[in-house]
């Protein structure tokens, strides 16, 4: 076996493996979910599709390709699985036919296995409410036919001790298939579940929390879709929060009247902070909007 290994650690999705010279183990990180969620982002074709001609390349080719993939622990696995087996082969040597038909599935499998996860995830491991536990949402999704879904297979596992993050349950999988299913199941077990941000359109990570955006960035500017989103909430309020309304209009009447030399810059501010307070003071609920109206008005 190639070493590769799966495990949860304080919370966390460990995925360990040798490194490229094979002298070294190397691992990486994510919060639960993250993997699985970053996988269906990815554009596998990229990095696949030059599997799909492959007979006659050379043993040697072929590894440096499996070599070129990307560094997310699914393609990594898929590359240690894949060199293994190639065998022994001298660096000359082309693929053998079964070799040849075997890697050229690599294409199809991946965005099959892609295209499965995307479904499972919109059916079970969405909650937009956060009312109901994965289990709950996975057994409703798998009630129905099971054609074209993902296997919830059998994998094996044992126990590890791993320093720094105590007694862990170690998959040592066979297929991809094996990582994905250890995966899921230790997303439902701690009932972590995905939202659609509703700036960006893109799946996070929710926890128990009532966040509606994720925190990726929006652009150059730094700003996050929680950032935009929540001024964009802001904006909505104020369009319809009577308060808000009565309050822009006023702002914009009196400003206007510095351009006329009906105000001074002077009156003006001393308006504008005695309407900002009157204002505050009713959205929290200390006095009434007609008290607000009278300062407006004023």
């Amino acid at each position: 076996m190639h070493g590769y290994k799966v495990y949860i650690g304080k919370g966390r999705e460990i995925f360990a493996f040798p490194s490229e010279d094979g002298e070294r183990h190397e691992s990486i990180s994510f919060d639960m979910g993250q993997s699985l969620m970053v996988f269906l982002e990815y554009d596998v074709g990229r990095y696949v599709d030059c599997f799909r001609e492959i007979a006659g390349t050379k043993c040697a080719a072929v590894e440096r390709m499996l070599n070129s993939f990307s560094a997310h622990p699914y393609f990594t696995f898929i590359r240690l699985h894949y060199i293994e087996l190639l065998g022994n082969y001298r660096r000359e040597d082309g693929l053998s036919d079964a070799q040849a038909e075997e890697f050229s599935r690599i294409p199809d499998h991946l965005i099959g296995l892609q295209s499965q996860m995307r479904d499972l995830v919109a059916g079970a491991l969405t909650n937009p409410q956060g009312k109901e536990k994965a289990i709950d949402r996975l057994n409703k999704f798998y009630s129905g036919k099971d054609e074209g879904k993902f296997v919830l297979g059998p994998i094996t596992t044992y126990y590890e001790k791993i320093r720094g993050s105590g007694l862990c349950e170690i998959l040592e999988p066979n297929s991809l298939e094996d990582v994905l299913n250890y995966i899921i199941r230790a997303m439902v077990k701690a009932n972590v579940f995905y939202k659609t941000c509703l700036y960006c359109g893109r799946y996070f990570i929710a926890g128990h929390s009532n966040a509606e955006y994720c925190e990726r960035s929006t652009g150059s500017s730094g700003k996050t879709c929680r950032d935009v989103g929540s001024l964009r909430v802001y904006r909505e309020k104020q369009k319809h929060d009577p308060v808000m309304v009565e309050y822009n209009r006023a702002y914009k009447r009196n400003y206007a009247k510095i351009r006329s030399k009906r105000m001074t810059a002077e009156e003006f501010q001393e308006w504008s902070e005695r309407a900002r307070e009157q204002r505050d003071a009713v959205l929290r609920g200390e006095k009434e909007l007609q008290e607000l109206l009278e300062i407006l008005d004023g």
